[in-house]
């Protein structure tokens, strides 16, 4: 499970002009939580659990900014996404809906397109935001990558696809993004613009290099990044 709050999305939103924020998988709110607090047009999320969907519903009532959809992130995504007029920051969950609140066991579900969503929402996105200078920021990249990773190796009670390789961002992306792996956590993969010099902003390196700077060297990075 990944933690939004790991990015600086301010310095994001600001060096790459990103309009509204989407994500897929709502679960309790905390990513929208953090969304709300930067100037974003619109925050719209998706999500298939029906608890998590009414949790949400209520809990963001008041901010008119906020919408929850109830669905399969492709469905939402086919039919609502292109209503964004504008850079959109896109944060998409990998996997196992309902897993990480313990409403199911991370292989209870045999769909594999509910499984592993993360494909076909690619796939789509590439389709219906053709030519929009969005990014991306996806959790859970040890799914798709076999290295060790901040929280170590995927663990032994999850099943990966069999096909453990993010190619098919590489192939709907890789001509106009920069793609880049981030080892931090269970992992992550970030997309940005190629029209854009590549960075991503992380929210512990601006506090721990303003208030610690004697923990880095002048060029050094805590976090291990890799650009495909």
């Amino acid at each position: 499970m990944g933690i939004i709050r790991h990015f600086d999305l301010k310095k994001f939103k600001t060096n790459y002009g990103l309009k509204h924020f989407f994500e897929t998988g709502s679960f309790k709110g905390e990513g929208i939580k953090h969304a709300r607090k930067f100037d974003f047009e619109k925050i719209w999320s998706s999500e298939i659990m029906d608890e998590y969907v009414q949790l949400c519903q209520d809990r963001f009532a008041e901010d008119s900014r906020v919408k929850i959809y109830k669905g399969t992130s492709a469905d939402i995504i086919t039919n609502e996404v292109s209503k964004l007029d504008g850079p959109t920051l896109f944060w998409l969950d990998a996997h196992f809906p309902g897993a990480d609140g313990g409403l199911r066991e991370y292989d209870e579900e045999k769909d594999f397109h509910l499984k592993f969503p993360l494909q076909r929402e690619i796939e789509l996105i590439a389709k219906v935001r053709l030519g929009q200078k969005d990014v991306f920021i996806i959790d859970d990249l040890w799914i798709y990558d076999e290295s060790e990773f901040q929280s170590g190796y995927l663990p032994e009670y999850i099943t990966p696809p069999k096909d453990r390789s993010i190619d098919f961002i590489i192939e709907n992306f890789g001509n106009t993004h920069h793609i880049i792996r981030c080892y931090d956590h269970e992992g992550y993969i970030i997309l940005i613009p190629k029209e854009f010099d590549p960075k991503v902003y992380f929210t512990d390196q601006q506090f721990l290099r303003r208030n610690l700077p004697f923990l880095f060297s002048k060029n050094e990075s805590q976090h291990r990044l890799q650009k495909d």
